[in-house]
């Protein structure tokens, strides 16, 4: 929901909306985001495992819907600005942390938390499942990406992906639980308790059920 694909399947085109029209500028900057991003990555792993996944997830969701609203203003004037360096460098920077914005959370928290969280009974077809609609998503956000350029223009463009992120940071100050240093047995106890659709005699059985290697819960460090 972060629209990240979207906009960088679209970055070339954004810069040259604004006026960035020599290849080697635009391509320099991509390999500078693929270094920033792997920079960002190496810092995550410390920050998910000593500040938590709840708190660094919320922050990245949030952080990254503000840089996708400042992109929206600032596209507002920088398409009116064709070529000036003087926006085109501020916008440039913006997306340098929107990307850092994503990969210090939610980039890596997409594929760690949906790991964490699923019993060992279906952690199998919960994480296949979790990920086919990853994908799913991404297919219909690149897939309606250069439709709503069209017809909402650059800034609406970006306004629009700085609210569909900010609707998934809410949900996940809202409802995602830390899930640092719990067992995945606790993690059931958890989600149980929301729905109280389990009873103790259901849920001391599960918790009692071995995993498919033969062991008991794992627990997530």
């Amino acid at each position: 929901m972060s629209g990240t694909d979207a906009i960088f399947y679209n970055y070339v085109a954004s810069l040259r909306a604004i006026g960035v029209g020599k290849n080697w500028k635009i391509y320099a900057t991509l390999v500078a985001f693929g270094v920033l991003k792997i920079s960002v990555a190496l810092i995550s792993m410390r920050l998910l495992d000593t500040v938590g996944r709840r708190p660094l997830l919320v922050f990245s969701g949030f952080a990254t819907s503000a840089t996708a609203f400042a992109l929206a203003v600032a596209f507002a004037f920088a398409t009116d600005a064709k070529g000036h360096a003087r926006i085109q460098v501020p916008v440039v920077a913006l997306y340098f942390i929107y990307v850092a914005s994503f990969e210090i959370g939610l980039g890596p928290g997409c594929w760690l938390i949906p790991s964490e969280i699923f019993y060992n009974s279906i952690r199998m077809r919960a994480m296949s499942l979790a990920t086919f609609a990853n994908r799913c998503a991404t297919v219909g956000v690149v897939g309606t990406a250069i439709p709503i350029r069209e017809a909402w223009s650059w800034s609406g463009y970006f306004a629009w992906f700085g609210s569909t992120c900010l609707v998934g940071a809410t949900f996940l100050a809202v409802y995602l639980p830390e899930t640092k240093g719990k067992s995945l047995e606790e993690m059931y106890a958890y989600f149980a308790s929301l729905s109280k659709a389990t009873s103790r005699t259901d849920l001391a059985s599960a918790m009692l059920e071995p995993s498919a290697s033969g062991g008991r819960g794992g627990k997530v460090v």
